[in-house]
């Protein structure tokens, strides 16, 4: 099995991010790019191959697709059209399950489903993955070391894909939006935007590389920064007294949910 060729359906923000962390990969390898999206771009200078859906259909060995969710039933005529028994199928999609491709797709042995997340544009996606288990093993190699040049991939049970597209798809906005609530709190106490901006840069920076760095459980590593009756312990207390945690797990179940409920769409 020699894959030659990977196609692109679809081309928005995500796989604008994916194509620039795969260049060098696939360049390496040898691998031709084809890229078909329902608008082209005015400057086209970096994108191998900016060419038709059933150009990237017929001759793609890997074709992504990259459309949204509710984009994938105006595609599935054309998907429906080729044999996929020798192409592989990855799947961007949130909310649709392999079954939903396997039993449209004549042929289908070879698919994937990837949640990839936007860190990828700086090599630190957190991708999950999960497969057909008809699935050939050099197709599953080939995915893995493309995804894995843009970060950490791990591979999943479909079932916990929902929960997955939550925690390291969508949870980068959620975390964003913490983040914009603590610089907007900064500013309400005086500091500047730049200044509150550098203080929330470096603060997630820290505690990033303290959870890469370091081995203990994180109830350890709260204990470590609290002390009796002092301020961490006081904000703590509050956010026990306030439920954050349910709140803010709730947040992640609510993106969950509308996951399963995208898969009832299809």
């Amino acid at each position: 099995m020699s894959i030659q060729t990977l196609g692109f359906i679809g081309f928005g923000n995500l796989a604008k991010t994916l194509h620039h962390g795969f260049k060098d990969t696939l360049f390496k390898h040898n691998i031709r790019l084809l890229i078909n999206s329902r608008s082209t771009p005015e400057d086209t200078s970096d994108l191998p191959d900016y060419v038709s859906k059933n150009i990237v259909l017929a001759d793609s060995d890997v074709i992504v697709i990259a459309v949204k969710p509710q984009q994938l039933s105006s595609i599935m005529p054309e998907l429906s059209a080729i044999n996929w028994t020798n192409k592989c199928l990855v799947s961007l999609l949130a909310g649709v399950s392999l079954a939903t491709f396997k039993q449209t797709l004549p042929g289908l042995t070879h698919a994937f489903r990837v949640m990839p997340n936007t860190a990828a544009q700086f090599k630190q996606s957190m991708t999950t993955y999960s497969c057909l288990e008809t699935t050939h093993s050099e197709y599953e190699m080939f995915i893995t070391s493309l995804f894995s040049s843009l970060g950490s991939i791990v591979k999943i049970d479909e079932s916990s894909m929902d929960f997955s597209t939550a925690l390291c798809g969508s949870g980068p906005a959620f975390l964003f939006q913490l983040f914009q609530d603590m610089i907007e709190l900064a500013e309400a106490e005086g500091f500047s935007t730049q200044q509150a901006r550098l203080m929330i840069n470096q603060l997630v920076t820290g505690v990033a590389d303290s959870l890469n760095n370091r081995s203990e459980a994180i109830p350890t590593l709260i204990k470590e920064i609290c002390s009796p009756k002092g301020t961490t312990e006081a904000g703590l207390d509050s956010y026990q007294t306030n439920k954050l945690s349910d709140i803010w797990k709730m947040v992640f179940q609510t993106a969950k949910n509308r996951s399963e409920e995208l898969s009832k769409n299809f």
